[in-house]
C-alpha cells in the first residue's frame, strides 16, 4: 500500500528533528556541558522550529531569501549531521585505545566543522554550477548527423533568472539543432513566467514538454505564451528523419496504458528515428515495445542530495543517465537546476549535448 504524502512529510519533519537534535547532543558532549542529551533535544527543538517559521513565512509572504535562508540552514544542519556522527564514533572507539583522543575535543570540533563546512560549500557550489555530458548515439536510420540539447528541471523559482541565463549561453555555445526541455521549467505559482523570457535568446528550436512542477505552478497554459517554445502536449513533430513524441506529465504515474493509448492516436513511423520526450522516467517498457530509438526523461535529479537517490531509484527502477532497454536508448537527465533546497551532495546539475550519426 503507498504511503500518503501527509504520512511521508510528517516522517520527514520528525527525522529532520531527530538529525538537528543529535547535532547539538554532540557538540554540548565535546564541550563537556552537563546534560548533552536533554539540552541538544531543546536547542534542537527550538532551532527546528525557528527553522519551520522562516519557511512558513517564506513560502506564506513569496519572500524567497527567507526561504532560501531557511534551506540552506537546514542543509547545513543535515551536513553536519552526516558529518559529526561518523567522527564522533570513530573517536569514540579510538578513545577506548588511546587517552589523548578522549581528552582532545577541541580537535573533534575542529576537524568536525572543517569537515562540515567543506561538504556545505560543495553542495552549495554543485548547485550553483552545471556541466556538460556528451552523449554519442548511431543509427542506421539516420542519414545524417544531429547535434541535440536536453535540459530539463531548471525549476526557476529555486534556481534564478540570473542562473537560467547563463544555461542560455552555454546552450548557444554548443550551436545545437534543436533543445529539448522535458518539463519542471518553473517551481511555484509565485514565479512570474516572465521569469523565463532569456529562453527567446536561444537561437534554435525548442520543443518542451510539462513536468508536475509546471501543473503544480499552474503555470502550463502561460508556458505557451513564450513565444520560443513549442509545446508537445501528446503529440509529435516531423522533423525530416526523426520523430519527435512528446508526452506531458499529467499523467497517473506508471500508468503505462495512459501512454499506450497515447502511442495509439499518434501512430507510429518505425522508419523514423524516434524520439520520446518525457518528464518522468514512467512507460519505459511499453516505449521500448514501441519501437522508439530515444527515450528522453527527467524528474529524478539523480537524486540531488545523498542519498535520497535510493528512494528514486527504489521508485523508478532507473534513476540517471544512460541505459539500454532492448535496443531502445533510455536516457535520464539529472536535470540543469535544483529544487527546494538549491543544494545537491553527490550530483551535479548539467546540459545533455546528444550527437546522433549514421551508423548501426
Amino acid at each position: 500500500m503507498p504511503i500518503g504524502f501527509h504520512t511521508i512529510f510528517t516522517i520527514a519533519i520528525g527525522l529532520s528533528w531527530l538529525l538537528t537534535a543529535t547535532v547539538f547532543a554532540i557538540v554540548l558532549s565535546l564541550l563537556k556541558k552537563k546534560r548533552p542529551l536533554v539540552k541538544g533535544v531543546i536547542y534542537g527543538a527550538a532551532s527546528f522550529i525557528i527553522l519551520m517559521v522562516m519557511n512558513y513565512l517564506g513560502r506564506g509572504l513569496h519572500i524567497m531569501v527567507v526561504q532560501e535562508i531557511f534551506y540552506l540552514l537546514g542543509m547545513f544542519l543535515y551536513v553536519a549531521f552526516l558529518v559529526t556522527v561518523p567522527v564522533f564514533l570513530v573517536c569514540k572507539v579510538l578513545g577506548l585505545i588511546s587517552k589523548s583522543c578522549r581528552t582532545k575535543n577541541k580537535t573533534q570540533l575542529m576537524v568536525m566543522a572543517g569537515l562540515t563546512m567543506l561538504v556545505f560549500l560543495t553542495g552549495v557550489y554543485n548547485a550553483q554550477t552545471f556541466r556538460v555530458i556528451d552523449v554519442e548515439l548511431t543509427s542506421d536510420k539516420l542519414q545524417q548527423e544531429h547535434n541535440i540539447v536536453l535540459i530539463g528541471d531548471v525549476h526557476v523559482g529555486s534556481e534564478s533568472r540570473a542562473y537560467l541565463a547563463k544555461i542560455v549561453s552555454k546552450i548557444n555555445e554548443l550551436n545545437p539543432d534543436m533543445v529539448l526541455i522535458n518539463g519542471d521549467l518553473i517551481d511555484d505559482r509565485s514565479i512570474s513566467v516572465h521569469e523565463l523570457d532569456e529562453l527567446n535568446d536561444i537561437k534554435t528550436k525548442i520543443y518542451y514538454v510539462n513536468g508536475n512542477h509546471d501543473y503544480i505552478a499552474e503555470k502550463t497554459e502561460e508556458l505557451s505564451e513564450i513565444r520560443s517554445l513549442d509545446k508537445l502536449d501528446n503529440e509529435a513533430r516531423d522533423l525530416g528523419e526523426i520523430s519527435l513524441i512528446g508526452i506531458n506529465s499529467n499523467l497517473r504515474r506508471r500508468n503505462q496504458t495512459n501512454i499506450a493509448g497515447i502511442y495509439d492516436r499518434i501512430g507510429m513511423d518505425t522508419s523514423k528515428y524516434l524520439i520520446t520526450l518525457i518528464h518522468e522516467p514512467i512507460g519505459i517498457d511499453e516505449t521500448s515495445r514501441r519501437g522508439v530509438d530515444l527515450m528522453l526523461a527527467g524528474h529524478t535529479h539523480g537524486g540531488q542530495i545523498w542519498p535520497y537517490h535510493y528512494f528514486h531509484q527504489a521508485a523508478y527502477g532507473y534513476l540517471y543517465g544512460l541505459y539500454d532497454i532492448d535496443g531502445m536508448k533510455l536516457y535520464i537527465t539529472s536535470g540543469a537546476g535544483a529544487w527546494g533546497p538549491n543544494f545537491r551532495l553527490g550530483t551535479r546539475n548539467e546540459i545533455v549535448q546528444i550527437r546522433l550519426r549514421p551508423g548501426s
